[in-house]
């Protein structure tokens, strides 16, 4: 059959706790059993709401830049960004036609929950340009997801979830928000979409992955926030149970920048059915907690400062607390260690060089923790290690070695590395995450020649982990590229890794702590060497492989 866009237009009511399925199954592109198509829906009068928001987090379908580069927007844009969603429509539909106006219009047709004229204006826009379903750009399509979520018609949000996903963007925008609302529905209508659905890849595994985390004990949860004024609450939930995950990070004073950065990691990694509460541990740990409210958190990713691990040792937790600090703590079962560990970067480099088939004697060059665990992995691995010295000693005291391992950050060395080049013409230097310095490494690049260094994060690596949360950070933040990449990733993967487990089903604090304990945070580790001037990947360490 044709895969034009159809326009069908029927509207069923839907039945308690559930999406009605649409009246109209055309076989288009072949992607399931119910296919997606653009339905002119009767409009009727959206309940009444609250249309004036905070500084907020965007809507799950605002992929866009929330102001647009059309000057004959701004005024619109300036309504937009207050959260005045009315007068915001009204201004921008007295502008010219463009794809950008039509984004805009879409998204406050969602916030004031009238799904069906925002269905209504995709259509006709589709009908004027005579595109397939395929040809929708993804933005559109997945504004179409949710309009369609909206207006309480499960089997069309699902099957334009999946044509977003198969666009290749905003994948992680659609799989969040499908499981968002895949774990609102109760038991019969999760079976019967199951049974809908088994020949859609994306959207069986998810319903699959739910009927799991049930089995497992959990619960149904709560249904997104812009999905509820179209459905009643399924037997058996309670709204007030929403899920919370707390991030726990500097949010004011000198680190703010890098509190900032855990806390959009932790955002990007949970779906529409967690709410991410922002906690400032520059208050104070007992400060910080009274911002959780009477609701126990899931868990709580986080601190990053190492007094903060501290004083958490002999804090009565009642969940489970995932520390980012570099600061090994131990005597609370409930306080979970997932820093960055220098230990797993040194190991990695030790191994790196000794596996290239010679007998290397090392020289150390710094102090502090990744001195001593460097020292600590290559006695452990039977390296040679002759001395350990100062950025102060004789450059003369490196002659013979043929590996020199520094623990200081790369701009800190430049004014050295001519110097010690000199004296080691030969020398593999080695470095650590604190190397991740495009700037420095091509101002160094005529002394790194050969130099390697490890880390769990670097923007122009190639990993497919690191380029989807790339990804997801621009389409979330307007654009914008993390100030503090690694630490931005390393919670991002923590939170992702805690969501997922809680998932499963473990879902109170001992059993949640004890399982995450027992998997560990174990980030891949990608190998950069400096080879013609230029920085290539080597390859990647998992855990497994070191």
């Amino acid at each position: 059959m044709s895969s034009d866009i159809k326009i069908a237009w029927q509207r069923r009511p839907h039945s308690t706790g559930a999406f009605t399925a649409v009246a109209f199954f055309l076989t288009l592109l072949g992607c399931s059993s119910t296919t997606p198509v653009l339905q002119e829906k009767p409009e009727v009068s959206p309940p009444t709401i609250e249309t004036s928001v905070p500084a907020r987090e965007r809507a799950s379908w605002e992929v866009f830049p929330l102001r647009s580069s059309l000057s004959e927007l701004d005024r619109a844009d300036t309504l937009y960004l207050e959260g005045r969603y009315a007068d915001a429509l009204t201004q921008y539909e007295q502008a010219p036609p463009s794809v950008e106006k039509l984004l805009r219009e879409l998204s406050c047709l969602l916030h004031l929950r009238r799904g069906a004229r925002a269905l209504t204006k995709l259509s006709e826009y589709a009908a004027e340009r005579s595109l397939r379903v395929d040809e929708l750009p993804p933005e559109l399509a997945l504004l179409a997801s949710f309009a369609y979520g909206i207006e309480g018609d499960i089997d069309q949000t699902i099957s334009w979830f999946s044509v977003v996903n198969r666009s290749g963007r905003y994948a992680g925008a659609s799989r969040a928000a499908l499981r968002g609302v895949v774990q609102s529905l109760s038991a019969e209508e999760l079976e019967g979409t199951l049974s809908r659905w088994q020949s859609d890849g994306f959207a069986y595994s998810i319903l699959l992955e739910e009927r799991k985390r049930r089995e497992r004990g959990g619960g149904i949860l709560a249904a997104p926030a812009w999905l509820r004024s179209a459905l009643k609450e399924p037997e058996g939930i309670v709204t007030d149970q929403t899920v919370t995950i707390g991030a726990l990070a500097p949010l004011s004073g000198k680190s703010a920048r890098l509190g900032k950065e855990i806390v959009r990691g932790v955002s990007l990694a949970v779906g529409d059915g967690i709410q991410v509460i922002p906690l400032d541990e520059s208050s104070g740990i007992q400060q910080s907690f009274a911002q959780l409210g009477p609701k126990a958190p899931v868990a709580i990713i986080g601190p990053l400062l190492a007094k903060s691990a501290e004083e958490l040792a002999t804090y009565p937790l009642q969940f489970p607390v995932i520390s980012l600090s570099k600061k090994n703590i131990q005597g609370n079962p409930q306080l979970l260690n997932g820093g960055l560990a220098p230990a797993a970067q040194s190991d990695a480099l030790v191994r790196t060089v000794l596996q290239r088939g010679a007998t290397f004697v090392f020289c150390t060059v710094g102090g502090g923790e990744l001195l001593a665990a460097f020292n600590q992995s290559a006695s452990s691995l039977g390296a040679k290690i002759r001395t350990n010295l100062t950025p102060a000693s004789p450059p003369e005291d490196l002659a013979g070695c043929e590996v020199v391992f520094f623990s200081a950050p790369l701009d800190s060395l430049l004014p050295l590395l001519s110097t010690l080049r000199a004296v080691v013409p030969s020398a593999t230097f080695l470095g650590s995450a604190n190397w991740n310095d495009l700037s420095a490494l091509r101002l160094g690049r005529a002394m790194l020649e050969g130099a390697i260094f490890v880390t769990p994060f670097a923007e122009q690596s190639k990993r497919p982990d690191i380029q989807e949360f790339l990804k997801l950070y621009r389409e979330r933040f307007n654009g914008e590229e993390p100030s503090d990449g690694l630490l931005a990733f390393h919670a991002y993967q923590i939170a992702k890794e805690t969501v997922t487990t809680f998932l499963s089903g473990r879902d109170t604090a001992a059993s949640l702590a004890g399982e995450l304990a027992r998997r560990g945070f174990h980030q891949p580790l990608s190998v950069f060497e400096v080879r013609g001037g230029e920085l290539r990947e080597e390859g990647v360490l998992t855990h497994e492989s070191h």
